[in-house]
């Protein structure tokens, strides 16, 4: 007997960016032979973000998005195209960035999430921005898995990250990560959770964290006791951000900074072996 075929919903929020450099990757990172996919995707009308944002963001312009070539790339199911909310600048008390950027993107989150629930259920739910260029197969055999597995009411979220060089004296010096919230995997019950970012609460927002963005983000799920996991599907191996701030160029300086790093960690210990052994 032929398996039947799994529909897999792909959601993309936020500003397009990059997207003509990485529609293409995005599509080709599940395979259709396996899935059915459709594409949802809420967006603002502007390529670039217009908010204040705690990277620097060199573009060289912010035109209007192209929407005929937003269809012609993603073939979406639905597509939302919306103006830049105008939101009074609401500077966070620990961070001094400006909360209106955080409110816009779960905004975009949420209505973005909220186009793939009217239409159908779906078996997984992939969130994730146009300007994320994908490198290798989502593990999608083994989510889909892990869901089968469980509770079908427990949300169960599963989030890539960057790997972030941190300080030697950082007590999770091999934990850290960043960028969680530009891929993340899903079941129904996460994707209902997350429909609600539009509506976080307040005192979220004003939280301190030590990573902004993804901190409030790790709040939120908390509070809605959804069950994260780190997925196999690490950047820059298997993806990566690519803005015309050139954010591709800084993360491969930081992996050398970083290597560089772990390289000096290793002479250490082998220096502590070494001594060992002439005692």
């Amino acid at each position: 007997m032929i398996k039947q075929k799994e529909n897999i919903a792909i959601i993309l929020f936020g500003n397009m960016r990059t997207f003509e450099s990485c529609a293409l990757s995005l599509l080709n990172s599940l395979d259709r032979n396996l899935y059915n996919i459709d594409v949802y995707i809420h967006t603002w009308s502007k390529k670039e973000r217009t908010t204040e944002s705690f990277y620097d963001v060199n573009t060289t312009n912010n035109d209007n998005v192209d929407v005929d070539k937003i269809k012609e790339l993603y073939s979406p199911r639905l597509l939302v195209v919306d103006e830049p909310l105008q939101l009074v600048a609401e500077p966070c008390p620990h961070t001094g960035y400006d909360i209106a950027g955080m409110k816009s993107m779960h905004y975009s989150m949420s209505k973005a999430i909220n186009l793939a629930l009217s239409e159908k259920d779906y078996s997984a739910y992939l969130l994730t921005r146009p300007d994320i260029l994908f490198k290798s197969h989502l593990p999608m055999a083994s989510a889909l898995e892990y869901f089968s597995l469980h509770d079908k009411n427990l949300p169960i979220l599963f989030r890539a990250c960057y790997f972030v060089p941190t300080y030697q004296s950082d007590i999770d010096y091999f934990r850290k990560a960043g960028a969680t919230d530009c891929v993340m995997l899903m079941n129904r019950p996460a994707a209902d959770v997350l429909s609600s970012m539009n509506d976080i609460p307040k005192n979220i927002y004003y939280e301190k964290v030590r990573k902004w963005a993804e901190g409030q983000l790790d709040l939120f799920l908390a509070h809605k006791i959804v069950l994260v996991k780190t997925m196999n599907f690490t950047a820059p191996l298997n993806w990566s951000l690519l803005r015309e701030s050139g954010e591709e160029v800084k993360r491969s300086v930081a992996i050398l900074q970083e290597f560089k790093a772990i390289t000096c960690r290793l002479k250490n210990i082998f220096r502590l072996v070494r001594s060992n052994d002439k005692l």
